[in-house]
């Protein structure tokens, strides 16, 4: 088997964060009971992961799913969206990126990064819950801004009409998250939420 190259040691990096980001999210938010998650540990700190076998598959595979893209440059960001039961946007918590060059090359490199990962989920950690508690028939989505449509490893993501205003939030509520530059990766994490609870 061929060694891995920089860019595929940063893109492995970026999506091993990801998902650690996303269980944190849905964790810390609220959005399912505490029994739910397990405790495991990343970077050197204790994070929540997901028992439920379908949102883990659900995760899992898309994140995965954005390996070659991320390699590619085609990806812009990632947005976990929650929802209300009626299907529209409570919170928008979104990853941009851009991985440059997409070099780690040493283990000071990965040591740089992997702190710097830790830090946003450190960061993520004091959004605290959200203000309105989850209710029955709320979920979430991972909805991927790319700029290719035509690539195959985007099949499995469903096109979405950013106008309908089913992942968007109208006039929302910034809190910036954290922002990472190291070397030519970028890497900035926000949250959306409702200015105002819709009727």
């Amino acid at each position: 088997m061929a060694a891995s190259t920089g860019g595929e040691l940063a893109g492995r990096a970026l999506r091993e964060f990801l998902e650690a980001a996303v269980h944190q999210l849905l964790h810390v938010r609220g959005l399912y009971p505490d029994a739910m998650f397990e405790r495991t540990r990343i970077y050197g700190i204790p994070v929540k992961r997901s028992r439920h076998p379908d949102v883990n598959a659900y995760v899992e595979t898309s994140v995965y799913s954005l390996q070659e893209l991320i390699d590619r440059g085609a990806i812009q960001k990632l947005a976990v969206i929650i929802l209300d039961g009626n299907d529209r946007p409570v919170e928008r918590h979104v990853f941009s990126f851009s991985l440059g060059n997409k070099e780690i090359t040493t283990t000071r490199d990965v040591d740089d990064v992997e702190q710097a990962f830790k830090a946003f989920l450190l960061k993520i950690n004091a959004l605290g819950p959200m203000e309105c508690e989850a209710q029955d028939g709320w979920t979430f989505e991972l909805v991927l801004y790319s700029s290719e449509r035509d690539y195959p490893g985007i099949k499995q993501w469903v096109e979405e009409d950013v106008q309908e205003g089913r992942i968007e939030i109208k006039r929302p509520v910034i809190t910036p998250i954290k922002t990472m530059h190291h070397g030519t990766m970028f890497l900035q994490a926000f949250s959306e939420q409702r200015s105002a609870p819709l009727e």
